[in-house]
This record gives structure tokens, sequence and C-alpha cells, in this order.
């Protein structure tokens, strides 16, 4: 049963301060930590690769509302593709058009859990191409970080730069082209450069190529594959070591819970835009708990969900006076259930 703020209200069990524990904007600490990503890096550009969509935006004079957001997880070389429509059918034929065309099937695809990356059409792709699809954790955005990143960066330029918003979709190249050729934080190398190998000609770049036209094409291609080399294997030691220190930034913020199944938890509702909501939706029962902090809830009598234990609250009985809502800064119970 879902229960919103409005019927515990007028449930007695329910003290008051739990109400505003479910309505209250969610700005706890974490709960957990990051879990270990158990394959880091690639080995090459484009063999993992991260998608979103940016959007609803203001219609431009294309029709275009939306942007779909692609994002090599080693070199970080991101690309924006205006979208009309963000059904299946358009997800999968950009995909397949402006990705694997261009840059080869990837080995595998991070995706949130939207009925348009998980629909039977690019289930048949990634069944063609002999693609993984692993799925972010609902709501968690923590799950597709760096293309968040990025959807921030990118829209940040986007706003500098657009005179009237019916004209974003025409500036599209130019803001990747700007983030591409720009250095990484986290890889200390521009995506372009870990892509191809040397850096873009831009006006204020020295010339791409040598001077010296006596070099062969076989000097030349030597040299660029031992560039390409060296670059990424730089790429990959300082990625490993951005991961590491966002992880032990992030850990230091965290707030541990024990979940187990059985508990009776509420679950962050999804935001909606201009609207007025509950910030928590529940109470659901845990079925089952998961790997890196994962769950899976009841949601209804015949549906499931997998959330991050960092979206949820737990509702613990005390006694006569029935359910209360665990406070997040509140200490928690230890393995007796005492506070």
């Amino acid at each position: 049963m879902n229960l919103n703020a409005d019927a515990l209200s007028r449930n007695p069990a329910v003290a008051s301060t739990d109400i505003n524990a479910i309505t209250k904007t969610n700005n706890h600490k974490p709960l957990f930590p990051l879990a270990r990503n158990e394959n880091p890096t690639q080995h090459n550009p484009f063999e993992k690769i991260s998608m979103d969509i940016m959007g609803p935006l203001p219609e431009t004079r294309s029709g275009n509302v939306y942007i779909l957001t692609v994002q090599d997880l080693l070199s970080k070389y991101s690309l924006a593709i205006p979208l009309r429509q963000i059904t299946a059918i358009d997800v999968a034929n950009a995909f397949v058009n402006e990705i694997i065309c261009v840059y080869g099937a990837p080995k595998a695809l991070l995706t949130d859990q939207g009925t348009n990356f998980l629909s039977a059409l690019m289930r048949a792709i990634a069944r063609k191409f002999r693609i993984k699809q692993c799925k972010t954790t609902a709501y968690h955005p923590q799950s597709n970080g760096s293309v968040e990143r990025s959807h921030h960066v990118l829209w940040e330029y986007l706003k500098q730069y657009v005179d009237k918003e019916r004209e974003w979709d025409e500036l599209l190249k130019l803001a990747t082209f700007s983030y591409n050729t720009s250095v990484h934080e986290s890889t200390k190398f521009s995506p372009h450069e870990l892509v191809f190998g040397k850096t873009a000609r831009i006006p204020t770049s020295d010339p791409v190529l040598p001077n010296d036209l006596s070099k062969t094409y076989t000097d030349y291609l030597t040299s660029l594959f031992d560039r390409l080399r060296d670059s990424q294997d730089a790429a990959k030691e300082n990625l490993c070591q951005a991961k590491q220190r966002s992880k032990r930034y992030y850990d230091k913020k965290c707030n541990p819970q024990t979940f187990q199944r059985g508990n009776q938890v509420y679950l962050l509702a999804e935001p909606i835009k201009g609207k007025f909501a509950d910030q928590y939706r529940g109470p659901y029962e845990i079925l089952e708990v998961l790997k890196n902090n994962n769950v899976k809830l009841a949601v209804s009598k015949n549906r499931t969900r997998i959330v991050h234990c960092d979206k949820l609250k737990k509702l613990r009985y005390i006694g006569e006076r029935g359910a209360h809502l665990l406070d997040d800064d509140a200490p928690h119970p230890g393995p007796s259930g005492r506070s």
C-alpha cells in the first residue's frame, strides 16, 4: 500500500515528526560508500559508453526538444544529438546512426532504467552487436556521474552562446567541440587527443602535422600510434587515481544503515518539476538485499523495483506508539534493534 503524507496524518500511530520526515526536502548525508566498479577502465576508447537524455528543452525551429548525450567513459569524449522525440525508435536510430556507424559498436552501454533505453528494439541491437547493457540504479546519479557532470558543462556553455532559445540545437556541435578539446580534470588530457592521438587544430594552436614534409606516411603513423598508446595509458592511470580520490571524498560523508529482507522502508520520490509533492512514498517491503548497496522492493502486488539504499528511510515499530520513521540524523539501531 502506498501511503502519502495526508493519509499518514490521519493515522494516530504516526508522529507528526514522521510526517515532516516524509515531506521535507531530502538533504541528508549519503548512507553508503560508493561501490567499487568491478571494471573501472577499458582498454580503448568507445569500448564502454554512457548515454542519457536532457530535456524537455525549449522547442527549436527544427522541432528539437531533447538532447541525447553520449560519453566514452575512458576518454570522456562526448556527443550531443538533438532529437524531436525520445521514443524507443528515435533513441535506437540515433544510437545506430551516430554511434555505431561512426565509432563502432561498444562492448558495454551504461544507461538509466528508462523504457527508451531498455526497449525490445535496443535489446535486439545489443544482442546483434554483442553489447552488454548496464543499468544505473533509479535516481542514484552517482552511478552515471560523468555524463551528469557533462550535462552541466554543456548547458552552461549553451547558456553563454545562445541568444535565442529556439537556436540551441544549432550550437550543439560547437559546444561539444569546445568540451572535447578542453583538458579533462580526471584524465589530464583532452578527450579529442585520447581518441584521435593529437590535439585538435584550433585558432590558438600550433600546426598539427609536422613541417618536415620529407617524413613518410609510415613515420607519421608510427608516431601517431606511439602518441595514442602513451596518452591512453597515462589517461587510464590518471582516471583510476581520480576515481579513488572521488570515492574517498564521497565516503567521508557516509552515514551507514543496515537494511534486511522484510524491512519496511520509505522511498525517495522522483522529483516533479513545478509541483509540490511528498518527498517519500511507501512504506514498501524489502524483498531482497542485492550487491552494491541495492535492494529489491515490492512497490505493488505484482511489481518490484530495484533501488539504491541511499534513497530509503527505514520504518520501525516502537511499542504501542506504532510506526516511526527513522530520522537520518538520529542514532541508528544496532544489531539488537535498540537505539
